[in-house]
């Protein structure tokens, strides 16, 4: 996880939600959904490395506000 910056934390945040069930071919959860997960327990998350947690925080509650 030391390869694990703000912005890979950011992109992986903005692709969640967009990929297919490749069998049954839909979409199991949508985006807000699993935003709104992640954002429910961030709080559990006790190492953050490199990644600034309060730009990850903006950025989420963007995405969540946009969908």
């Amino acid at each position: 996880m030391d390869n694990w910056t703000t912005h890979t934390e950011i992109e992986f945040l903005k692709g969640l939600g967009t990929h297919k069930d490749n069998y049954r071919h839909e979409k199991i959860l949508g985006q807000k959904e699993l935003l709104l997960r992640y954002q429910k327990n961030i709080s559990l998350r006790k190492n953050w490395a490199s990644i600034n947690k309060f730009e990850v925080m903006k950025v989420l509650e963007e995405l969540i506000n946009g969908c």
